[in-house]
């Protein structure tokens, strides 16, 4: 009697890899409430049913190509000391490009957006509710800005119904702390004429920064049960046809205008340039540069608070 080798530990734990790994999958698109039971019973049935699948794969394919092991070594160069330093030598090279990846798209703009949340909620006024309005007179957002206290409410139909009664060329910025009410996927947005970005802690949550008839402009963040920082942008340019209704879905919820009640304001006369620069220097918004575009005369430079920033 032939004596099967018997299922190694190694196959389940990549069952189980496989099983997890599809279950965040499902989580990141469906929402973590069902984490709690999602996460053990992806393990579990990986171990259980892709393992021995895997094992029973990886047999098959040993008994259909018994000299494969022994090719791919030379082919690669492994039966040879420099062969096996090269291959080393690229496996570290890998594995510090990836951390330095990880660490400029993933673990820095994290970083930022907690210094962000935390700025946020230094210069908040915690008896208050509503988000804190800040006019500026030109479409680039680099005039002199003028405060306008503290709105809670985010329904414009008409032009003659933003603050300031200014008729055209302006952008608008409401700013404060958002108490999540809980944990999972939000959407952000509204309808809009002209042009819309929401932030949340320093990231771009929804946008629309170019100039259109009135269009539904949504974004989808996943934000934990808690304080982050709300920034809500709002740029017209011509003299009419400028409307905006804020919206938000919380989780399982319904769209409905964004609740003042989970609202604070930020204090009067808040500095807003150490925003913009925590956002350049952990990585929220990309450094700008100079740009050449062939039909608008040349060259012009950016400015960190213009556009999408």
């Amino acid at each position: 009697m032939v004596k099967r080798p018997p299922l190694h530990p190694g196959w389940l734990a990549a069952g189980a890899a496989l099983g997890l790994a599809g279950q965040l999958n499902w989580l990141l698109l469906h929402g973590w409430s069902p984490a709690w039971w999602r996460l053990p019973a992806g393990l579990l049935g990986g171990a259980v049913f892709m393992g021995p699948l895997l094992w029973l794969g990886g047999r098959a394919l040993a008994r259909l190509a018994p000299g494969i092991r022994a090719t791919a070594r030379a082919l690669l160069g492994l039966d040879t000391r420099a062969g096996r330093r090269f291959w080393l030598g690229t496996g570290v090279v890998l594995l510090l490009a990836a951390g330095v990846w990880g660490w400029f798209l993933v673990g820095r703009p994290w970083v930022g957006g907690r210094l962000v949340r935390a700025y946020f909620l230094d210069h908040a006024l915690p008896d208050e509710h509503g988000l804190a309005t800040v006019f500026h007179p030109t479409p680039d957002g680099a005039g002199p800005a003028r405060e306008l206290g503290v709105a809670r409410s985010w329904s414009f139909p008409r032009r003659s119904d933003f603050p300031a009664g200014h008729s055209r060329g302006f952008v608008i910025r409401w700013l404060g702390v958002l108490q999540a009410p809980e944990t999972g996927f939000y959407r952000l947005g509204g309808v809009t004429d002209n042009e819309l970005v929401v932030l949340i802690d320093g990231r771009i949550a929804a946008a629309n920064w170019r100039e259109t008839a009135p269009r539904p402009v949504w974004g989808r963040v996943w934000l934990w049960a808690g304080p982050h920082a709300l920034e809500v942008r709002y740029r017209q340019l011509k003299e009419h046809h400028a409307t905006l209704r804020l919206l938000w879905q919380p989780p399982e919820g319904r769209e409905e205008p964004l609740p003042a009640r989970l609202l604070q304001p930020l204090r009067p006369g808040t500095a807003l340039g150490p925003i913009t620069r925590l956002r350049l220097r952990w990585g929220l918004i990309p450094r700008v540069g100079s740009t050449y575009p062939p039909f608008e005369g040349g060259r012009f430079w950016r400015l960190p608070w213009y556009g999408l920033h």
